[in-house]
């Protein structure tokens, strides 16, 4: 090929200006997008934090053995229903406790907890703990 065959594209330099232009501002916008969505996705973060947090800080009651009892927590181990069931839990050897719940949450609104075990706190849910001795 010599010099002479060599034509710039139809349109000249100002089509390839204007497409090269158009190409930095797709770039520009596409940068724009992902600080954006980045910018929303830490927004959405902080926005479910502070639910988490107003609903930890929100009282609930709950009943055990029959009485009342205020709680702020989203879990309740085994060991803390123990507590609210007795201010004085029974010790001694082979004392053990059976904690079971009702009115619990949906996806298991009754059952049963073992030590180290904990269980979603919902408003009403009710516990009855009792102590057995083992022979």
């Amino acid at each position: 090929m010599s010099e002479g065959d060599i034509r710039p594209p139809e349109g000249g330099d100002e089509a390839i200006e204007a497409a090269v232009g158009h190409i930095r501002k797709a770039e520009d916008d596409l940068a724009h997008a992902r600080e954006e969505e980045t910018r929303a996705e830490h927004e959405l973060e902080r926005a479910v934090e502070e639910l988490e947090h107003a609903e930890h800080d929100k009282d609930q009651w709950v009943i055990v053995n029959g009485r009342r009892k205020e709680v702020r927590k989203h879990h309740l181990t085994f060991e803390e229903v123990v507590a609210l069931a007795f201010t004085t839990p029974p010790q001694g050897e082979g004392v053990q406790f059976t904690v079971q719940y009702t009115r619990g949450p949906e996806h298991k609104p009754s059952g049963t907890l073992v030590e180290g075990q904990s269980v979603k706190v919902k408003d009403g849910m009710e516990f009855d703990v009792t102590t057995t001795n083992r022979s």
